[in-house]
């Protein structure tokens, strides 16, 4: 079981404190002998000092042969935090654009290079908070969510068969499988030399006391939103995400199980 935590004020241009309580933990499951799950959050330096703090969070869910997910996963986490700690621009969502395009190309080029990484690819979802904008990338099925008010909102789609399904409303006349279906992604870094990305162009208005959480399908398969909204608002971060990997793994734990929970002051 991979965990960290951080509590970490930034100051922006503005000189408001922004402080960030962040917790993330990434276990195997009851099923899996190998974690094909990686996890990142920290803050990246900015490049000058006109340029305004970033806080990163990436969570990405890895698939493929032997050791693919795993080499997916690591490759599109380190992929991406690099290019984000080298260049700053002020149109966040085409950084994070840019970054995933970048790791979609190296993981698909590995795979190439190595027949026996060949087919690996790795869904990733990134929460990228820039003074009081949150702003997000997004591919496959790993989630983030928004805890406010007592109230929780699904912030990314699942980009999976099933998703696709009821958008075109033929799930009832599917003769698959609704819980196969949910497992196939319709979109993942690395399958193909292009990959379309879900972002948030012009940022989402943070507030204080708001929460975030980003999971992998793994958790949100097992577990459902209230739960996860009752687990996050009622316990200390740390708390939450181990309570929440607890109850997946009572459910079956079929699957890696990762969790990063933020709590957002200022």
């Amino acid at each position: 079981m991979k965990e960290s935590v951080e509590v970490m004020p930034r100051t922006n241009a503005d000189d408001f404190i922004l402080t960030i309580y962040a917790y993330g933990v990434s276990n195997t499951g009851c099923v899996r002998e190998n974690n094909e799950d990686a996890i990142y959050f920290d803050s990246p330096e900015p490049s000058n000092d006109n340029d305004s703090k970033n806080y990163l969070v990436l969570i990405a869910d890895g698939m493929g042969g032997h050791n693919g997910g795993e080499v997916a996963s690591k490759l599109a986490i380190d992929q991406i935090r690099s290019f984000v700690d080298l260049r700053f621009g002020n149109e966040v969502h085409k950084l994070l654009v840019k970054a995933f395009m970048g790791a979609n190309r190296k993981i698909y080029q590995t795979a190439r290079e190595n027949s026996s990484l060949s087919g690996m690819g790795t869904t990733c979802t990134a929460l990228l908070i820039r003074g009081k904008n949150a702003y997000c990338a997004h591919v496959g099925d790993s989630r983030v969510y928004l805890l406010r008010n007592n109230s929780i909102y699904r912030m990314t789609e699942d980009h999976t068969m099933l998703t696709e399904n009821r958008k075109n409303q033929k799930n009832e006349k599917s003769p698959n499988d609704p819980e196969l279906e949910s497992s196939l992604l319709t979109r993942a870094l690395g399958i193909g030399h292009s990959v379309e990305i879900d972002t948030w162009p012009h940022g989402f208005p943070i507030k204080p006391k708001d929460r975030f959480l980003l999971c992998t399908d793994g958790l949100s398969d097992l577990v459902n939103d209230d739960e996860i909204k009752n687990a996050i608002i009622s316990y200390p971060l740390n708390e939450a995400c181990h309570r929440l990997i607890k109850l997946a793994k009572q459910r079956g734990g079929y699957d890696n199980i990762s969790v990063i929970a933020l709590f957002i002051d200022y």
